[in-house]
């Protein structure tokens, strides 16, 4: 019935492993900042990054990390629905952090990885795409496409994953939608995204 919240928690665990070792001491001595929303701009210092959201819909309360370079940590999340929901057709713009590998900063191993960890622990996904490489405003990242299949709710959930490494962390945007309205609004945040340069 859940097939959104099962595949979420499940990459939550496939993404635990392809990270780094939390011992390795960091290359960057900038500390990660999850950002910050001024009315409809959402703003990130470390990635260099800021985009509109659409406050129409629902921006979750991000858990503030208490560690200055964590594992992993959420930066925004703004759905359709109330993340605890019961709805399964809910759609979400989802942008995390996630810690580096200290021996390969490689973006199509490392969505690979999260490709063959959501085929090998669930039957979900009716179809992944190759990684290919693409750009968001002009700043280089790697996307994979997810799409699943719930017949018996006759509900088609597409997700979008697209990352790329900056300064310790993998900066991870993902497009989650059922329907076309959903994929409107989500696309018109996702094309709103601007890297500011040096």
């Amino acid at each position: 019935m859940k097939k959104i919240l099962l595949l979420s928690s499940l990459l939550a665990t496939i993404l635990l492993f392809t990270g780094c070792f939390g011992g390795i001491k960091p290359r960057s001595k900038e500390i990660l900042q999850q950002g910050t929303v001024n009315g409809t701009t959402y703003t990130n210092s470390y990635f260099s990054f800021e985009m509109q959201i659409d406050t129409s819909w629902i921006q979750k309360e991000i858990e503030r990390t208490k560690y200055k370079r964590p594992f992993d940590a959420d930066l925004l999340r703004i759905s359709k629905y109330e993340e605890d929901s019961n709805y399964i057709d809910d759609g979400y713009l989802y942008i995390y952090a996630e810690k580096t590998n200290p021996f390969t900063n490689d973006p199509k191993k490392y969505l690979m990885d999260l490709k063959e960890g959501v085929e090998f622990f669930t039957d979900l996904t009716d179809s992944t795409s190759e990684v290919v490489e693409t750009k968001i405003d002009g700043i280089p990242f790697h996307m994979l496409s997810l799409k699943m299949v719930d017949e018996e709710n006759e509900v088609t959930t597409h997700q979008v994953f697209y990352a790329t490494p900056i300064k310790d962390y993998w900066l991870v945007i993902s497009k989650t939608y059922c329907y076309e309205e959903q994929q409107a609004v989500i696309e018109k945040m996702f094309q709103s995204i601007r890297f500011k340069r040096k």
